[in-house]
């Protein structure tokens, strides 16, 4: 099992091959992902509360330009490799994705830090009410054999 997910997460992590599973898999077959507008970003997501600290590696993290009709939209999208049938894997994604999305806000609130005329709502959020984090998708990509009979939302 780990022989396989180490695998297939090394084959995916070529920008080629994942453009390929994810034009394929998601577009179908349109070539909507270029392998030169893919970056491989840190797949750790962690947050730290004053009672836990949450710890978690996703398989396969890129950063996206998708150029269509004129307009640009950046995104991440992440890609879980399993070996079995994962019933966890929704609400997984979406741990992922919220990690995600809390750490390029605190990112984006960092480098605002020197801006003003924040309003008090906006001091205690630590974000300014226009501020837009990128989408962050996760697939999964099943290697069991097996079709997934598992939920696809929760």
């Amino acid at each position: 099992m780990e022989k396989t997910d180490s695998l297939s997460k090394q084959y995916a992590e070529d920008n080629e091959r994942f453009c390929e599973l994810i034009n394929a898999g998601v577009f179908q077959g349109r070539k909507i992902l270029i392998p030169e507008n893919l970056k491989t970003v840190n797949t750790q997501e962690h947050t730290v509360d004053l009672k836990t600290e949450t710890a978690r590696q996703r398989d396969i993290l890129k950063h996206c330009v998708i150029k269509t009709d004129g307009k640009t939209t950046f995104l991440l999208i992440g890609l879980e490799n399993t070996s079995y049938i994962d019933y966890r894997a929704p609400l997984r994604s979406m741990l992922y994705n919220g990690l995600n999305l809390e750490k390029q806000l605190d990112w984006l609130w960092d480098a605002s830090l020197h801006e003003s005329g924040y309003d008090r709502d906006e001091l205690l959020s630590k974000r300014r009410k226009d501020t837009k984090a990128n989408p962050c998708i996760t697939f999964l990509w099943n290697l069991s054999g097996k079709p997934y009979n598992g939920p696809l939302s929760l």
